[in-house]
C-alpha cells in the first residue's frame, strides 16, 4: 500500500499530480490544500478499492464525456470539497460519476467535507402503471410515453411502489422500453395494481453502497445531495441543512438524525424514509417504506406525497403540513402513546389535498375538520376524538401579538358526552410557558364550558401584550376524556394597538381586523 499525494492541481489519471504516481487499488490518495484535482479514471475494476481518501483541497468528476467510477474501501474524509457539477450547470448527462463504498464507509466520515454533486435532473421522476401486472410480470404498461425522457433508459434502475396501501415496493433494472411499456429484467415478486407508482432511481451520480454502506456523513452545513444514494445502511446521516433533491432507495435508514435538511427528492423502498431528525423540510415522494417518518421534531410537510407505506408517520412529535397526501392505509402510527409528551402536535392543512380539511394528532386524540353539526351558519366545525382520561386532544392557532396590542377570542363549544373530571376550554398560551409541558405554567387566558351535553356554549377570552417587543402566543381548544367527542370553533380579533387592521394568517385564526376594544364589542354584537 501507498499513499500519494497531490503535488499540484491536475487530472487524477496524470502522473504528474501526484507525488509517487496515480494511485492504485489498495492505495491511499491525499488531495493537499489548494489542489484541485479532476477525477477522470474508472475504477470499476479494482479489486476492492482504495483504502484512504483524505481531501483537503477540490476533488472535481470530469465533465467530458465519460463514466467515471471511484471505488472505496475505506472512507472518504476531509475538509475540502467534492463536486460534480453546479448549481448553474448540472452535471452533464453524457458523464456518469459513480462513488461505491464497499464495505461499512461513508462519504464524509462525520468530517466537514463539502460535498456538492448536482445531477442532471429527469424531467419525469415517475410514472404510474396503467394496468394490473400479476406477480411474475416483466412487461409493466404505463401511462405516460417516456422513451424519449431523460434518465429512463436501459440499464436503468427503477422502484415500483404499489399503492395498495401496505409497503410493496421493489427495484428492478429497465431492459427496454416503448411508448407504452416499461420492460424490466426479473420479474414482480407480487402483483401490483393500476396506478403504482414506477420511480426513477438512476441518477447519473450515484453514491452507493455494498454490505454496510453508510451513505453520505458530512458535517458540512448545506451539502448539496441531488443524486442516487442507494443501498446503504444509511443513506444519509446527520449534518444539517443538507439539500436533498435526488433519490434516496433501498437503505435501511433513509435519512437518519441531522436537522434542517430539505428533502425534494424521492425516498423509496427504505425501512425508516426520515428518522429522528429535526427541522426537516420534506416535499418529495416518500414511498414504499415501513415507515414514512418516524419520530423527530418540528418537520414541514410542504405537499409531499406519502404513499404505500406501512405507516406514513410514527409517533413524530410536532410537524406542520400543507396539501399532504397521506396515502397508506396508517396515517400516524403511535400518536396516542407515550412515545409523545402531552404537548406534541402534528397538524395536516388542506389533509389529503382536500381544499380546507383539516387533521390534528395529539397524545389524547384526533381532531377532525366535520361539516356537522356546526355552530349557527357557520360552515365548519372542529372534532376532538378524546382517547384519553390523562392527556387532553386539542387544537392550537398560533397569532403574533404587537406591543400593547390585544387579542380577543370568542368560542363555541359542544360536546356528547359528560366530561365532568376535566371540562373543555379554550386557552391563550405562551408557548414557551405551555400548561401541557409544565403544569406550573397557567395559561394566559383561559375559559371553561359547563357541564352540558348536545348544546352549543360561546365562550369568550382575552389578553393584552403590554411587553415592549411583538409576543407570539398559541389559541387552544381542549378536551380531555376517555372518550366522548368535543365540536370546536373559534374566531378573534386582533388590535395592534394602531389604527390599522390586521388580519391574521388563515391557517392561523379565522381572524376579524378591529381597531380597538369598543370595535370588537361591536362586531360580536351584530
Amino acid at each position: 500500500m501507498a499513499i500519494r499525494t497531490s503535488i499540484g492541481t491536475g487530472p487524477w489519471s496524470a502522473p504528474g499530480t501526484w507525488d509517487t504516481g496515480v494511485p492504485l487499488n489498495g492505495d491511499s490518495a491525499v488531495i493537499a490544500l489548494g489542489h484541485v484535482v479532476t477525477f477522470d479514471v474508472d475504477q470499476s475494476g479494482f479489486a476492492s478499492g482504495l483504502v484512504g481518501l483524505t481531501i483537503t483541497g477540490e476533488l472535481t468528476a470530469s465533465t467530458s464525456a465519460g463514466a467515471y467510477y471511484l471505488k472505496m474501501a475505506a472512507h472518504i474524509t476531509g475538509t475540502g470539497k467534492l463536486s460534480a457539477g453546479s448549481s448553474g450547470t448540472p452535471y452533464p448527462s453524457t458523464c456518469t460519476f459513480t462513488i461505491l463504498l464497499n464495505g461499512a464507509f461513508a462519504l464524509g466520515n462525520n468530517t466537514a467535507l463539502d460535498v456538492q454533486l448536482f445531477c442532471t435532473q429527469p424531467v419525469v421522476n415517475y410514472v404510474k402503471l396503467s394496468g394490473v401486472e400479476a406477480a411474475g410480470q416483466t412487461a409493466l404498461s404505463v401511462d405516460t410515453d417516456v422513451t424519449a425522457s431523460p434518465g429512463w433508459a436501459a440499464n436503468a434502475v427503477v422502484r415500483i411502489d404499489d399503492i395498495n396501501q401496505t409497503v410493496d415496493s421493489e427495484e428492478r433494472t429497465i431492459q427496454s422500453l416503448t411508448a407504452t411499456e416499461i420492460t424490466i429484467t426479473a420479474g414482480l415478486t407480487a402483483q401490483k395494481e393500476t396506478g403504482a407508482y414506477v420511480h426513477l432511481i438512476s441518477r447519473n451520480i450515484k453514491v452507493i453502497g455494498v454490505g454496510t454502506g453508510n451513505g453520505v456523513y458530512s458535517s458540512k452545513v448545506g451539502c448539496t445531495l441531488r443524486c442516487e444514494i442507494r443501498t446503504h445502511v444509511y443513506g444519509v446521516i446527520y449534518g444539517s441543512g443538507h439539500t436533498i433533491s435526488g433519490t434516496v432507495s433501498g437503505c435501511s435508514n433513509g435519512v437518519i438524525y441531522g436537522s434542517g435538511h430539505t428533502i425534494s427528492g424521492t425516498v423509496s423502498g427504505c425501512t425508516y424514509g426520515a428518522i429522528y431528525g429535526s427541522g426537516h423540510t420534506i416535499s418529495g415522494t416518500v414511498s414504499g417504506c415501513t415507515y414514512g417518518v418516524n419520530s423527530g421534531s418540528g418537520h414541514t410537510f410542504l405537499a409531499p406525497t406519502f404513499q404505500s407505506n406501512t405507516q406514513d408517520l410514527y409517533a413524530v412529535v410536532d410537524a406542520r403540513g400543507w396539501n399532504t397526501l397521506f396515502g397508506s392505509a396508517v396515517e400516524f402510527a403511535s400518536y396516542n402513546t407515550n412515545e409523545r409528551p402531552a404537548a406534541a402536535y402534528v397538524e395536516s392543512l388542506d389533509h389529503d389535498r382536500v381544499a380546507n380539511a383539516f387533521k390534528a394528532w395529539c397524545r389524547g386524540g384526533i381532531v377532525t375538520s366535520v361539516a356537522t353539526p356546526v355552530y349557527g351558519t357557520r360552515s365548519v366545525s372542529y372534532q376532538h376524538a378524546c382517547e384519553s382520561a390523562s392527556y387532553p386532544v386539542f387544537m392550537q392557532r398560533a397569532v403574533m401579538i404587537e406591543p400593547n396590542g390585544w387579542l380577543f377570542v370568542r368560542a363555541w363549544l359542544r360536546k356528547n358526552a359528560s366530561m365532568s373530571a376535566y371540562l373543555p376550554r379554550i386557552w391563550i398560551v405562551d408557548p414557551f410557558a405551555n400548561p401541557l409541558h409544565d403544569i406550573a405554567n397557567p395559561p394566559l387566558a383561559e375559559a371553561t364550558m359547563t357541564n352540558v351535553n348536545d348544546t352549543w356554549e360561546e365562550l369568550r377570552v382575552q389578553w393584552q401584550n403590554t411587553g415592549s417587543t411583538p409576543k407570539p402566543v398559541l389559541v387552544m381548544s381542549l378536551a380531555k376524556a376517555a372518550s366522548g367527542i368535543l365540536y370546536a370553533d373559534f374566531e378573534a380579533a386582533l388590535f395592534t394597538g394602531k389604527d390599522d387592521f390586521v388580519l391574521a394568517d388563515p391557517y392561523a385564526i379565522r381572524a376579524v381586523a378591529a381597531g380597538a376594544k369598543e370595535t370588537y364589542e361591536r362586531y360580536y354584537r351584530l
